[in-house]
């Protein structure tokens, strides 16, 4: 992991997607490595992660810490959705897991929906450091705009797409991330946006995000939902003006003076 005295161990097959066959023998994988390191504390990240290592933790009676990202029943089909949160609500009842939340809208998430004792539910707010060499070196040709996000539920290109598809300016749109550069996401970005289709950019799944935000001078996060966006404080640490939907904890981070919400 490049981190001087971290050890790491690998469990193969570790998957976000529901697999029972796979899971049970992550599960037991994992089971296997925190018998034989006897820790003090599990501290866990990732909703699969979450879930076994929060029933390992029950069962070796270990105190467990589980910071959530983003809840995993959203976006999901309804029978997936319905079975996730009933796991949720089940381990939300374990008195020896505390939750760390990044952000308060999740926190109100997770005590109105989930039932949990606020005493063991905390904000910590993800952070990202200012880029001093990247900040104030955006590009003044005409309006840029720029929105690095994958293919997902999660994300809403197709208002954002329908929207430039009615700009009567100039402008250029660049969307990065996994699955941008995709065939059926391309002919689908042309039926959305129309005459417009030719001022974007598709680059797919790209390294360099930062200095790719550096070359526009707006940042747009059109979302249906969110926990709280690594990309906007990206966008933020390098002065950009954000546009973005008002889901999740996105309004802990976009104020008036750093950009604009959309309902």
């Amino acid at each position: 992991l490049g981190l001087s005295g971290v050890n790491a161990i690998w469990i193969p097959g570790l998957r976000s997607e529901i697999n029972p066959f796979r899971d049970l023998f992550c599960f037991l994988a994992i089971l296997i490595v925190i018998i034989r390191l006897r820790p003090d504390l599990l501290h866990l990240h990732s909703a699969k992660a979450g879930l076994l290592g929060r029933i390992i933790g029950s069962l070796l009676n270990i105190r467990t810490i589980y910071t959530v990202h983003g809840f995993p029943w959203r976006g999901m089909s309804e029978i997936k959705r319905k079975v996730i949160f009933r796991i949720e609500k089940f381990f939300a009842g374990l008195g020896s897991i505390d939750y760390i939340l990044v952000s308060r809208d999740m926190r109100s998430e997770a005590e109105e929906k989930l039932g949990i004792d606020p005493v063991r539910l905390h904000v910590i707010h993800n952070g990202m450091e200012k880029s001093d060499t990247l900040a104030g070196h955006h590009s003044s040709d005409g309006l840029k705009i720029i929105m690095p996000a994958r293919i997902c539920n999660a994300k809403d290109h197709e208002t954002l797409l329908k929207a430039v598809g009615t700009l009567d300016f100039p402008f250029e749109l660049t969307l990065c991330g996994a699955g941008t550069n995709e065939r059926s996401f391309v002919n689908f970005a042309r039926e959305c946006a129309g005459d417009k289709f030719k001022k974007i950019r598709f680059l797919g799944e790209r390294s360099d995000v930062l200095p790719l935000m550096s070359q526009n001078n707006l940042f747009v996060l059109s979302s249906h939902f969110e926990a709280l966006p690594l990309s906007i404080l990206e966008a933020m640490a390098c002065l950009l003006r954000v546009f973005a939907s008002d889901v999740g904890g996105v309004s802990e981070l976009v104020r008036e003076e750093t950009g604009r919400l959309v309902e």
